[in-house]
């Protein structure tokens, strides 16, 4: 039992980074690239801090692996690939619900969404793939429905059904926490709320470095731009509902139903670290194609890079 508990555990892991891998790849990112951002993904702060919540890490798991498919169904031109990728669709949506995580889930139905609408905006998707799109999750909804179902009688039958507003965003990531960004260990315990697991935004200090350069070369990443833009826009969404009560936007999720009586708005933090691995590995296979072809960038529009430093700093003010 000890050693199947500790697989169980750790499985997650290098199924998520494997899923990342491939998700960056169809992307025609290098390899180094797409690995080092699987990494960032896989062991970013939300993932390893809720080491502990097996059930949550597994839901986490597939999303890569659901962006993924998508891909393929929606950008691929081989109808029998495609047919197999809303299959895996259906598949991993239906697993994710028996999983039993509601909260991680609604998080993964975010995701997605923002990529079928990045894949819209950039012409890469037809309304029939978008139907079949639609039509895949109601299947993997129906092939859960042996846990959704129970999911929904005791929400509605506990405290969440008619829960104060300051109940259902709770915790929230306060503004000042943010700084964790580039101080991530300027705050001590006693400002987490209690849950200081759930709160915690650091990302590692490569993920911001090469976030100040992909700022600079915004203008040159040629085919990587729309998925660039896709992530800047999906991280900066997550990041604005995990400050919960103190972003505003959050309320809104709160009216809708089901979906409204989750709790924790901090755990968006996990669509910002994958917003983050995005970009991560946008930037790195950015500045290697530059290495081999020997060229080099003004020194003058590298000013940004110091703004990660100048940053970490200002809260020792």
């Amino acid at each position: 039992l000890i050693t199947a508990f500790n697989i169980e555990l750790l499985l997650s892991f290098p199924v998520m980074a494997a899923g990342m891998y491939l998700f960056l790849r169809r992307w025609k990112i290098p390899r180094d690239a797409a690995m080092l951002g699987a990494f960032v993904f896989a062991f970013s702060g939300f993932n390893l801090l809720h080491y502990m919540h097996m059930n949550a890490t597994a839901v986490a798991a597939h999303i890569p692996w659901l962006l993924f498919s998508i891909d393929v169904a929606v950008r691929g031109t081989e109808r029998r690939r495609a047919a197999l990728a809303w299959l895996a669709v259906a598949l991993l949506t239906a697993s994710q619900l028996l999983l039993g995580h509601p909260s991680i889930f609604w998080l993964s139905v975010v995701a997605e969404g923002f990529y079928a609408l990045l894949l819209i905006l950039s012409r890469r998707s037809t309304t029939r793939q978008l139907f079949r799109l639609a039509l895949a999750k109601l299947l993997g909804l129906l092939m859960g429905c042996v846990q959704l179902l129970p999911h929904w009688d005791a929400a509605t039958n506990s405290v969440r059904n008619d829960a104060s507003l300051d109940f259902l965003q709770w915790p929230s990531v306060h503004p000042a926490q943010v700084v964790q960004l580039v101080a991530p260990y300027f705050f001590n315990g006693g400002f987490f709320e209690g849950i200081p697991y759930e709160l915690k935004t650091y990302n590692g200090a490569m993920p911001l470095l090469l976030l100040a350069l992909l700022f600079v070369r915004r203008k040159d990443l040629g085919r990587l731009r729309p998925l660039a833009a896709g992530a800047v826009v999906l991280g900066a969404f997550s990041l604005v509902m995990a400050l919960g009560k103190y972003g505003y936007l959050h309320r809104l999720r709160t009216l809708l139903p089901l979906v409204g009586m989750l709790r924790t708005p901090c755990r968006y933090i996990l669509l910002f670290h994958l917003a983050m691995s995005v970009l991560t590995a946008v930037a790195f296979a950015d500045i290697s194609a530059l290495v081999r072809r020997s060229e080099r960038l003004a020194w003058r529009k590298l000013w940004p890079l110091a703004l990660v430093p100048l940053a970490s700093a200002v809260p020792l003010l």
